[in-house]
């Protein structure tokens, strides 16, 4: 918790400041305004970066939640011990993110590219640890939950859950920005309309791959209630900077194809919500 509050300081100076003369000594100016100096149709628009502020104030609200389960006992034994929809592995996987997170920072406003998209990587893989250990768990307790503590299964869906779901989406786009950068400005010779097609082609195949393992593999059950992701793919691509190329048809089909998504896996979630109640038992 220490170590989140510290690095949630870090972020929402970063992502709020706008006038660099109020920005302190640690970082030279805004991630955006960092940003804005390697331009290129995959750049989304500088407001688009204030996410970090949802991001980070949604995951503060449920540490404060995860706190009160040291303080809340169910008969003879401490919430957090039982059920444990956040276990060790968990916040292991998520104090390694935030120490990457604060390092990005670092790097990315010192133009250290190429070591940034590395941090962003490893950002990456650590949130989908962070996801599979608590998916996996919620699912294991989930019957004694519902029983039980329903608010505290709502609780982790909802806040942890879809918290990450945010989280892990937005790194993805900054991942495949970070990387495009590296390979326009740093000396690979690919030329711009070329690495933001690749960019555009690797988003929509990650689209579509996410998009068939939640809703039907045997991931659903796992993370039917994490509705937060596709909206969130809604944003980039809505504000990605138009250079008037063929990447504008590129970015329309992408756009349209998060918003279809988005649509469908509402009606999904509700249609698998009233027809095919998780069963508990199974995990």
């Amino acid at each position: 918790m220490v170590v989140a509050s510290v690095n949630y300081r870090f972020f929402t100076r970063k992502a709020l400041t706008k006038d660099i003369a109020n920005i302190e000594d640690w970082f030279e100016r805004s991630i955006g305004a960092t940003t804005g100096e390697f331009e290129f149709d995959f750049t989304p628009a500088g407001w688009v970066f204030t996410l970090w502020a949802v991001i980070f104030f949604w995951n503060l609200i449920w540490h404060f939640y995860a706190l009160t389960t040291i303080c809340r006992r169910y008969k003879h034994e401490y919430v957090y011990v039982f059920p444990n929809a956040l276990p060790t592995p968990f916040w292991v996987a998520w104090i390694i993110n935030l120490g990457l997170n604060i390092g990005w920072q670092f790097l990315f406003d010192r133009r250290y590219m190429i070591p940034a998209a590395v941090f962003m990587a490893l950002i990456v893989v650590s949130l989908i640890v962070c996801l599979a250990t608590t998916y996996f768990r919620t699912c294991r307790d989930g019957a004694w939950m519902k029983d039980n503590m329903p608010g505290d299964l709502y609780a982790v869906r909802l806040l942890c859950h879809n918290g990450l779901g945010i989280y892990i989406t937005f790194a993805t786009v900054l991942f495949l920005l970070n990387l495009g950068i590296c390979l326009i400005f740093w000396g690979t010779g690919f030329a711009r309309i070329d690495v933001t097609t690749g960019l555009f082609s690797a988003l929509a195949f990650l689209m579509l791959v996410w998009f068939v393992l939640e809703n039907f593999t045997p991931l659903e059950p796992y993370c039917r209630y994490t509705l937060t992701i596709w909206p969130t793919l809604i944003v980039p691509p809505a504000n990605f900077w138009d250079e008037n190329d063929r990447n504008d048809i590129y970015n329309a089909v992408l756009l349209g194809l998060a918003c279809l998504f988005c649509l469908l896996r509402f009606i999904l979630v509700l249609v698998n919500h009233r027809r095919k109640p998780i069963d508990y038992g199974m995990y």
